[in-house]
């Protein structure tokens, strides 16, 4: 691994960082190098920019490859395993979905009878969104939808924080707009997988191209893991973080080796699950995790404005 004056780590602020392979030379249909910070360890990619993916030539037809066209069993099942953690929460029965796709969040939490917020930049999704839900879909960023102060009970970001250029800000924001004792929930690829895999992949790409078929795995702008997540919620004001593996679902289409890839996803969560106990939590190896963070109540309480 070389050595490379990197942008500035969006974590700690350092500018030193280190390539761990650079996307000209192992082309995994991103721009730039993956670059990890020297002084945090933290793991991100430059340039530092919001990637747009287009199913055709046609501007309505862009779309967000993290956004699934097709609502599977297996993501229902995962929703409905977040709602019954999310309603320990609900108190003005709000929740509020950051990069909320097509909705599919929204619509189980609304049968669920929460009140639904989203947020979602990209128009078609965004117009998606609001036919299956309602009109509390924003077409904007977090930020730029200036939502009230100590407004939800619940803010979520399900596969998102990873493609967000600043996601201190978007986390800040989560902060000023929950309500205080409020929680944010947060799943992402764990980076101790993704990250590993793919630098290996990258390697022997080298020397035997045909190691790609076995890429399954993502490096987007930014990678978190156990510990970056946890320090990063710390860091903007969260306070009772709870990091733990994420349920492996099959939230894709169906697969065409379905036999060999359950048996393939069940020793995974095998090995997840036991390392988990062996190491009391402080080594997390599912591919995906999720963390939850409170806001401090500090003896206050939520005011019920409205939007």
């Amino acid at each position: 691994m070389s050595h490379f004056e990197a942008s500035r780590c969006i974590f700690c602020g350092s500018i030193k960082g280190r390539i761990l392979y650079d996307a000209e030379k192992y082309a995994d249909g991103r721009k730039g190098k993956v670059i990890k910070c020297r002084n945090c360890g933290f793991i991100y990619r430059i340039p530092r920019q919001q990637y747009q993916y287009q199913r055709d030539l046609t501007p309505s037809n862009t779309y967000r490859l993290d956004s699934p066209d097709v609502l599977t069993p297996g993501r229902i099942m995962m929703f409905e395993e977040y709602i019954t953690k999310i309603n320990n929460f609900r108190k003005y029965n709000r929740i509020l979905d950051v990069g909320t796709g097509n909705g599919y969040f929204l619509d189980c939490c609304k049968r669920d009878n929460w009140q639904v917020w989203g947020v979602e930049p990209e128009p078609t999704l965004a117009a998606s969104a609001r036919g299956r839900v309602g009109d509390h879909i924003f077409q904007e960023t977090l930020e730029e939808a200036r939502l009230p102060d100590n407004y939800f009970d619940v803010v979520t970001f399900w596969n998102v924080l990873e493609h967000i250029v600043e996601p201190d800000r978007a986390l800040r924001e989560a902060l000023r707009v929950l309500r205080p004792g409020g929680v944010v929930f947060i799943r992402f690829p764990n980076a101790k997988i993704h990250v590993t895999c793919r630098w290996l992949i990258a390697k022997i790409y080298n020397v035997w191209r045909t190691i790609r078929v076995f890429d399954k795995f993502v490096v987007h702008l930014n990678s978190f893991d156990h510990r970056t997540i946890k320090q990063y919620l710390h860091n903007i004001g969260f306070v009772k973080i709870i990091v733990q593996n994420a349920s492996l679902r099959r939230t894709n289409q169906e697969h065409k080796h379905f036999e060999m890839y359950n048996l393939f996803r069940f020793l995974l969560k095998l090995i997840a699950e036991l390392v988990d106990q062996i190491s009391h939590g402080h080594c997390l190896l599912s591919s995906s995790l999720s963390v939850q963070g409170v806001k401090p109540n500090n003896g206050l309480d939520s005011f019920n404005q409205q939007i």
